[in-house]
């Protein structure tokens, strides 16, 4: 619902558009691709809080965009962490969980982002976000302090005791 505001707000080609719109699917293949990389090379929990910082220059950048330029890096941005977290989280949360509830755990985190995507587009919708202005730009704000969320809950979380395994560190108080 937001890009014909994008398209009318920079003056945006419909080639360009096409490279704003799959720019995020790009990004996105390449964050699932290095997510692996990262979370053996750092661990899965800062892997996710590095991939943060992808989300959070890709949200800005698309909220503050000055150009259609610095919007495309935007969605490039956050397409690498979209796809990157949808690795990482997975992985995360399926080391730390009890076997028990393993299945609902990895369910619930598909459903959120279900639920993430249903919000998104609810929130574009031009009743919605008001202002054509203004309101789009709120629209790629809002998952700013979720990721902040994300990142301070992370903090508190333990690095998982597969990842310490494989690097040889004692785990303690495993599931």
């Amino acid at each position: 619902n937001t890009l014909p505001i994008i398209k009318d707000k920079f003056g945006v080609s419909d080639v360009y558009m096409s490279g704003i719109v799959s720019g995020n699917a790009l990004g996105a293949i390449l964050g699932a691709v290095l997510a692996g990389y990262a979370a053996d090379r750092l661990g899965r929990r800062k892997a996710l809080l590095l991939n943060s910082i992808f989300l959070n220059v890709g949200w800005s950048l698309m909220a503050g965009a000055p150009s259609q330029h610095f919007f495309l890096v935007g969605r490039v941005a956050v397409g690498f962490g979209v796809g990157a977290a949808s690795v990482l989280g997975n992985m995360f949360l399926s080391e730390i969980s009890p076997v028990s509830i393993r299945g609902f755990i990895g369910n619930m985190f598909t459903l959120a982002g279900s639920v993430g995507f249903l919000l998104s587009f609810a929130l574009s919708i031009p009743q919605v976000i008001g202002h054509k202005d203004i309101g789009w730009r709120l629209v790629f704000a809002f998952p700013i302090p979720m990721v902040f969320f994300q990142d301070a809950v992370l903090v508190a979380c333990p690095e998982t005791p597969p990842y310490l395994a494989s690097i040889k560190r004692e785990i303690h108080g495993t599931l």
